[in-house]
């Protein structure tokens, strides 16, 4: 693949698709000149290796963003990157936007084959829009004068693998806005601050929510937390009826569920309820409810076509309090349905087999929705029948990543007499780690790579092969 020749062999810098330079130092670059107040919009990866980019002086540069740049916006700049049609992934070193007087305003808008991959956004005064099908991977989001607006549109996803930070509060009651699906690994919040998840929303905290001052949640689709340490006021709106008990899960309202402690040091206010549950003894703002964490190890989740339908195929390696799983089918990834309900395990320390075979044949996406006996629930997959044609495919993802996590990998039309294994290489072709994935794989399946412990910060290409045939992905650790 032309993505890959670009990096394995460093001293080739021109890109096999197009007569233009990328850029291989750290760079900043500028969209123009001088301060303007234009939105720059680029509706291909062609008009952005085309565009003529500049440096902080202004002087014209020969080369443009990649892997280690960053694109500066000036003043009231904005940038929309519309990358609809296309099939390789952006990957830069981060957005920064550097006046705190005027707004600037980022909007990512691309189709659901790439995937987008900006270490760091930075903003003096700054709004994120992702939007359309976009999967975009971030590191970082730091509001250094005063918090933006971040908005996940309805069929959008943004993760953010490190911190998500504000040290002053902005115009927006609700800073963070998720329609679509969100994921954060910390969010510190150092002022009064909001975030909005819609009804089909779904935001995952992973990590600690902080908030030194008050905070507000309006949650009427889903919110979970880690740990919540809201060290003042805290307002909960959950979207339901008011005066019911928060404490029953009975399908109206929002959700607000914290894995581990819930503090406040204050006084918390629901306004409308819905279910919140906080899983740690210790507990010391609402109910406790004493659940504990989700704890099935999936081996796999893999799919065959048949003559007859599709053969959907899973295995646990252990399960914890497990009830059951629900198959669930979509045509789109983001609208799912069950199509049937499988009774799991319960607890147990040794590998177990399951499988459904769906004779409808109508669906194009499969997933799990596996829950346990007190109602949490925890996603795998996605197995795809979408126009899979004859080709082999493996899609990796995140593509940002750190030591020892486990990546998700999704692999098409597998040539079964061989076995499909994984190489992790360095930028001038060193092999990093080598180790089969699978050894007895079925057409088009769901597993999992971890990232060796030695790995450095820098750029990786990940290649997962199966035969003569291989399909190489860019893998960034911070």
């Amino acid at each position: 693949m032309t993505r890959t020749l670009r990096f394995l062999i460093p001293l080739v810098l021109f890109s096999l698709t197009a007569n233009l330079l990328f850029a291989n130092t750290a760079i900043d670059y500028y969209l123009s000149k001088s301060a303007s107040n234009v939105n720059f919009i680029f509706n291909s990866l062609d008009d952005w290796k085309k565009y003529q980019w500049f440096d902080k002086d202004g002087k014209a540069l020969s080369t443009y963003p990649s892997d280690l740049s960053t694109v500066v916006l000036r003043e009231e700049e904005s940038i929309t990157i519309n990358l609809l049609s296309e099939i390789d992934d952006l990957n830069l070193a981060g957005i920064k936007n550097i006046s705190q007087n005027h707004t600037s305003s980022v909007y990512i808008n691309t189709n659901e084959d790439i995937t987008v991959n900006i270490l760091n956004f930075t903003f003096d005064n700054g709004n994120l829009y992702v939007q359309g099908e976009t999967l975009l991977n971030t590191t970082n989001i730091t509001n250094t004068n005063k918090a933006g607006l971040v908005k996940v549109e309805e069929r959008a996803k943004l993760n953010v693998k490190g911190k998500y930070y504000t040290k002053n509060d902005g115009e927006y009651q609700y800073a963070i806005q998720v329609l679509g699906e969100a994921t954060f690994d910390i969010l510190n919040a150092q002022t009064k601050f909001g975030i909005n998840v819609a009804e089909d929303g779904y935001m995952h905290l992973k990590n600690i929510i902080e908030s030194k001052n008050n905070l507000d949640l309006l949650v009427c689709g889903t919110l979970r937390i880690n740990h919540f340490d809201a060290k003042n006021g805290l307002k909960v709106d959950l979207c339901g009826p008011k005066g019911t008990n928060c404490s029953v899960d009975d399908g109206r309202g929002g959700k607000l569920i914290v894995d581990g402690k819930f503090e406040c040091k204050n006084s918390i206010e629901v306004v409308r309820c819905g279910y919140i549950a906080a899983n740690e003894s210790s507990c010391d703002c609402v109910i406790c409810d004493g659940d504990i964490d989700l704890l099935v190890e999936l081996t796999y989740f893999k799919g065959q076509q048949t003559p007859t339908g599709h053969l959907l195929i899973w295995e646990t390696a252990s399960e914890h309090n497990s009830s059951h799983f629900n198959l669930q089918a979509s045509n789109d990834r983001k609208n799912w349905e069950t199509i049937s309900t499988i009774d799991a395990a319960g607890t147990s320390n040794v590998k177990i087999k399951y499988q459904y075979h769906n004779q409808t044949n109508t669906k194009h996406y499969y997933r799990l929705e596996q829950v346990d006996f007190d109602a949490k629930k925890e996603y795998f997959g996605i197995v795809s029948f979408n126009n899979v044609g004859n080709d082999f495919s493996a899609k990796v993802y995140p593509t940002i990543t750190q030591p020892t996590e486990q990546l998700n990998v999704e692999i098409r039309n597998i040539n079964l007499a061989y076995p499909v294994v994984a190489v992790l290489y360095d930028q001038i072709g060193a092999v990093i780690n080598h180790e089969i994935l699978i050894n007895d794989p079925d057409e088009n399946m769901t597993t999992f790579y971890t990232t060796p412990q030695i790995v450095n910060s820098g750029v990786y290409l990940l290649m997962i092969s199966n035969g003569r045939n291989s399909e190489t992905t860019k893998i960034v650790v911070p």
